[in-house]
């Protein structure tokens, strides 16, 4: 257990400051579990707890001590605190905060984007210290090899351990990863390191964010099979179908039984299309539709819409045969000497 003794900068008394350096500068780059550690100890030190121990933020915080020492180590590379141990005979360090507006125009900043265009490769040597002298990892390669039924190679332990160093991931988080990894069939270590970049983007770093994550996502797979099956597809979406699909299920946040329901209007469809219930779902949308009574009624406003929207269209008056054709005005008189003048011309006056 380590005994960490803060300081302060000078000048500031009675609140708990943070510099808007730390939010625009460090904080997009940290872990979330780092964060947390900073935050915490400074709000203590302002309330003139000045000495505390790793065990007891840990307990606090509810996470692991070992990852208290590497938040601290993690904000001594940045440069926003200073770390010193006074003695080796105890396990006891002096922090000093910094200002971050004065370190932020430094390149001692680590933000994210920083970190994540660049992922850093270790030598044998560097990850054979790691093992040796943290048992965390030593367990971390060991539970990979039992998850991925293989000796690991330098490429697997090399980037297993940037999910540590560089996601910053923490180690039970990166256990989960590969066991859920695992039970989908996908042992590549290139594709479980796709996963890993987008758990850490999202902050999907802790054994609840990640079964809820897990959770969302086999849902999605089952909601996109039915979908497509309603719609007469037997095979794996593309991914232009799957955006449709996110945006009714996600963006648009309609049940599962609203789509199916309107899958099921394009039964008397040739040939049914995204685009086709995209439309049907965008006007129950605008009806406020979320439930399928609420889509029986959409049905039957819709069908009495069209029904008035024709009669309106139809044209009025006469109904016979003829009514389109020009009417004319005649002089039966004039007519009726027309023709007894052509017959006497014809038959000489018979």
């Amino acid at each position: 257990m380590a005994i960490l003794s803060f300081s302060l900068p000078s000048g500031v008394s009675g609140i708990t400051p943070v510099d808007n350096s730390f939010i625009n500068n460090f904080m997009a780059g940290a872990n979330g579990e780092f964060i947390k550690v900073y935050l915490y100890a400074l709000c203590q030190c302002y309330q003139g707890n000045s000495i505390l121990s790793s065990e007891v933020i840990a307990r606090h915080l509810d996470m692991l001590e070992s990852d208290v020492i590497k938040a601290w180590k993690y904000w001594e590379k940045t440069g926003i605190v200073t770390m010193d141990k006074p003695s080796q005979e105890n396990d006891a360090y002096n922090i000093q905060f910094q200002c971050p507006g004065q370190i932020a125009g430094k390149d001692q900043n680590v933000t994210l984007s920083k970190k994540r265009r660049k992922k850093p490769v270790y030598s044998p040597e560097e990850i054979d210290l790691y093992i040796k002298n943290c048992e965390e990892i030593k367990l971390l390669f060991r539970i990979a090899e039992e998850k991925l039924a293989r000796p690991l190679s330098y490429n697997d332990t090399n980037t297993i351990f940037s999910f540590y160093d560089w996601l910053r991931l923490p180690i039970e988080a990166i256990i989960m990863l590969l066991e859920y990894c695992v039970q989908i069939g996908k042992r590549d270590i290139r594709y479980i390191e796709k996963v890993a970049v987008e758990w850490s983007d999202k902050g999907i770093n802790t054994i609840d964010k990640i079964e809820q994550h897990i959770k969302q996502y086999e849902d999605s797979k089952g909601h996109y099979k039915k979908i497509m099956n309603s719609l007469g597809f037997y095979r794996n979406p593309s991914k232009y179908e799957k955006e449709y699909m996110d945006k009714w299920l996600k963006t648009w946040a309609l049940p599962i039984e609203v789509v199916l329901k309107a899958c099921e209007m394009t039964i008397n469809i040739p040939e049914p299309s995204f685009p086709y219930v995209d439309s049907i779902l965008e006007y129950w949308k605008r009806e406020g539709v979320k439930t399928l009574a609420d889509c029986e009624k959409a049905i039957a406003k819709f069908r009495e819409e069209y029904k008035t929207n024709k009669l309106r269209k139809q044209p009025s008056g006469n109904k016979n045969k003829f009514h389109n054709f020009p009417q004319r005005n005649y002089d039966f008189n004039d007519l009726e000497q027309k023709i007894l003048e052509k017959n006497i011309k014809e038959f000489g006056g018979m």
